[in-house]
């Protein structure tokens, strides 16, 4: 759906719904020599539905605001069995997909305006959530990904040929402490944790 709500809005959302038979996805495999090993593994029966929304407000001029969310619910169905990252064997029906969070949502800022006949400047900012999931089969505590939010925030000033741009950017601006991925590997347990705080400045020009 896409709805011209007023002449400063515009409203967008689908929904889906995707029932799977066969699908692939990483699983545990247990080998006779190196132990717990990843591969592909077979769900006979699976299903995800779910929404997603965006806005695009233009309350007063310069100012724009685009929030969107999403929702992902998605289910092992029928009979499937494989093992945890910790190498215990058992039926996974009724469980989520490994990092798949139910919720996840963002929200950007900016506003624009004249300082001169040639040249603007712009403040804007960003807020994302994601949901907490899980790494692996099995809800394992260890491979539990925690929900997190991260905020952003840019300032610069611009031509209004496009082709100058110059700005100071700051990102997970609260040193946000999060991880991207949780796993076994072989005998260890591995996280991949996002960046923390960042800042710098840009400068950036266009030939064409």
């Amino acid at each position: 759906m896409k709805s011209r709500v007023s002449r400063n809005l515009q409203f967008n959302a689908s929904a889906f719904y995707y029932d799977y038979t066969n699908k692939q996805i990483n699983g545990i495999y247990i080998d006779p020599v190196f132990g717990r090993l990843t591969k592909l593994v077979t769900i006979p029966d699976s299903r995800v539905y779910g929404f997603e929304a965006t806005l695009d407000w233009r309350p007063i001029p310069g100012l724009t605001i685009n929030p969107s969310v999403s929702y992902v619910n998605s289910r092992i169905e029928g009979t499937f069995s494989n093992y945890t990252p910790t190498g215990v064997f058992k039926s996974f029906v009724g469980e989520p997909f490994p990092y798949s969070p139910e919720w996840q949502a963002n929200s950007n800022i900016e506003y624009k305006w004249n300082v001169s006949s040639d040249w603007s400047a712009f403040l804007g900012g960003n807020v994302s959530y994601h949901g907490k999931t899980n790494g692996a089969f099995g809800q394992v505590a260890a491979y539990a990904i925690k929900d997190y939010t991260l905020v952003d925030m840019r300032a610069g000033v611009e031509s209004d040929s496009g082709r100058y741009r110059l700005f100071a950017w700051g990102t997970n601006l609260f040193n946000e402490y999060y991880w991207l991925t949780a796993a076994r590997n072989f005998d260890s347990d591995a996280r991949n944790m996002g960046q923390p705080a960042r800042y710098g400045v840009t400068f950036s020009y266009r030939f064409n």
